[in-house]
Formats: structure tokens, C-alpha cells, sequence
């Protein structure tokens, strides 16, 4: 499996390396603009990574190429906190700035227990730490598991496209984020093979 991360100058960009490369995937890592065609055409799937520099709304066009990314491309895209956001955002959903950050271990309640990346869990415990939370979510993007703070993961309808405002790759021995984006790689896999 080959992966393109687009580093939105995350914080955590190593451990979110880590998690992927743990996994066995080839990784490509790539600037927020700084992707070209050809690093799309050589991957199997793209990851959006979190960020703290520049928020979502009013980024006067730093992630113009994701959001024509996240609109256009036929690859699988998987969002992570921010990237959660701008794809949330970029597909019509509506986000909102919280007065304090969620920053902590939260508590996830999954909508679907059938849905086959959460291992048919009803609730899991991931790392979170943000200050913007999606609000609603237009038709297009499925709810697939909630908190006190709003959507916390969604799926595109017909599309191969996931958000998660989690971060996976933060204390994985003591929740549940790596395993979840464990069993997304897997059934990613799996479908394209």
C-alpha cells in the first residue's frame, strides 16, 4: 500500500508517520501545495494530517490544492483532525469555533457497530485536541461516530473518503486510534485488490 501524507504542518506529523509505517505501507510525505500529479497517480490512498497553524475557514487559499484534491480525485482519502475538518467543510459541512479546546482522551460512541473499521465496538476511547468542531454534516457525508462534541468520523456516500477528528497515532497502547486506522487501511486494501 502506498500512501501519500499531506502535512499540513502538524505537530504530530512523526507519530502519524510512525503509525503508517508501522503498518508496512510506502510513504510519500508531501508539503500542504507542494503535492504534484504525479505523487497522486503513484498512491493508493492520501492522508490529509491535523494542524494548529492555519485554521479551515479563512486559510485564504493555503489548502486550495486539497480542497480541489478532496472535490476531484478518485483515490481514497482519509482526513485526520483538520484534515477531518477541511474535508467536512470543503463537501458543504458547517464548522464551528469552540470557546475552549477538546484536548484529552474522549469518548466515542459509533453509530453503526456493524461498520467494519470499528471491529464492532459501540464505543472506543481516542486522543483528541482541537478547537473547531463540525456542526452538521451535509447528506453527501454519513455520521459514523459521535461524542459530547459533535461528529467525531464520517464516511462519503459513495466515495472512498473518511474523516476522523481524532488523532490515531497518539497514545496507542492506551486507545483505540491506531487500531481503528488500522482496520481502515485493511479494508482499503482490500478493496482495491
Amino acid at each position: 500500500m502506498r500512501i501519500l501524507l499531506i502535512d499540513n504542518k502538524s505537530a504530530r506529523i512523526q507519530g502519524l508517520e510512525e503509525l503508517i509505517l508501522n503498518y508496512g505501507a510506502e510513504l510519500n510525505v508531501k508539503g500542504a501545495g507542494e503535492f504534484t500529479y504525479d505523487d497522486i497517480e503513484y498512491t493508493d490512498s492520501i492522508i490529509l494530517s491535523g494542524s494548529s497553524s492555519i485554521p479551515v475557514l479563512n486559510d485564504e487559499g493555503f489548502y486550495a490544492q486539497e480542497r480541489i484534491l478532496i472535490k476531484e480525485s478518485d483515490k481514497p482519502i482519509i482526513g485526520i483532525c483538520l484534515g477531518f475538518e477541511l474535508i467536512a467543510h470543503t463537501l458543504g459541512a458547517k464548522l464551528k469555533r469552540r470557546e475552549n479546546k477538546v484536548h484529552g482522551v474522549v469518548t466515542l460512541s459509533v453509530l453503526d457497530s456493524e461498520c467494519i473499521i470499528f471491529s464492532h465496538l459501540s464505543q472506543f476511547s481516542v486522543f483528541e485536541s482541537h478547537r473547531w468542531v463540525v456542526e452538521s454534516l451535509p447528506d453527501k457525508l454519513i455520521p459514523l461516530a459521535v461524542s459530547e462534541f459533535g461528529v467525531e468520523a464520517f464516511k462519503h456516500k459513495e466515495r472512498s473518503i473518511y474523516g476522523f477528528q481524532f488523532h490515531p497515532s497518539a497514545f496507542p497502547n492506551t486507545t483505540a486510534g491506531a487500531q481503528i486506522f488500522y482496520n481502515l487501511f485493511d479494508f482499503l486494501n482490500r478493496e482495491n485488490n
